[in-house]
């Protein structure tokens, strides 16, 4: 991974990849469930657009639903342009019949607002089954373990689950056990003591 990532390696990138960001990477490759909790502005989308290009060159993935604020939808493309340029792109947008044909099209990566998927939630459990990667940008999105799109993407089938933040996440820890929740439902207590989750991240915000 190191040498793939590097300038010198076999791909190119649209500019360097600072080390922390590489770290980022290397953490949402290989491992299934990763909160990337980091400050705003240091590159999760660019991190998660990377990895993304590298599982799919691997071929471990094929379908990926990105799940974001309205507001960074044209970001999200822009940056899989950039970082990622093998893989289709397709925003979730437009009216009922618009959006139907969108969710049914072939392409890699299908980009949708948290209202949206709220809405169109029955046709992507009931006719899209598993994933390979869902991925919720601004997570704390569904800090409400109890609102109806919290439900909604704990509902989702999918092999690899990552949920980014820049918001910190120190406010409740209920907050915490909602994106936790996302990530891997959590098993009933044995013997009285919850295990810890398995869930990854690196020592420069990742």
């Amino acid at each position: 991974l190191s040498l793939i990532m590097s300038a010198s390696g076999p791909l190119e990138w649209p500019s360097d990849l600072l080390d922390f960001q590489k770290d980022g990477i290397q953490v949402l490759v290989e491992r299934p469930s990763v909160l990337l909790a980091d400050d705003m502005g240091l590159g999760k989308t660019v991190q998660a657009a990377a990895a993304m290009r590298l599982l799919a060159i691997r071929g471990e993935l094929e379908r990926i639903l990105v799940v974001a604020p309205a507001a960074v939808l044209r970001n999200w493309r822009d940056e899989l342009g950039k970082w990622a340029p093998e893989l289709r792109v397709l925003e979730i947008t437009g009216s009922q019949a618009q959006r139907a044909w969108k969710w049914d099209a072939r392409v890699h990566v299908k980009v949708v607002r948290y209202e949206t998927l709220r809405s169109d939630h029955l046709r992507v459990t009931n006719r899209h089954g598993q994933w390979d990667i869902v991925c919720l940008d601004e997570a704390q999105r569904i800090k409400n373990s109890g609102s109806a799109i919290s439900g909604v993407v704990r509902s989702i089938q999918s092999r690899r689950r990552w949920a980014l933040t820049g918001t910190p996440l120190e406010n409740s820890l209920e907050d915490v056990r909602s994106i936790l929740s996302f990530l891997q439902p959590v098993r009933p207590p044995m013997g009285g003591v919850l295990k810890s989750l398995p869930i990854g991240g690196t020592d420069d915000g990742g």
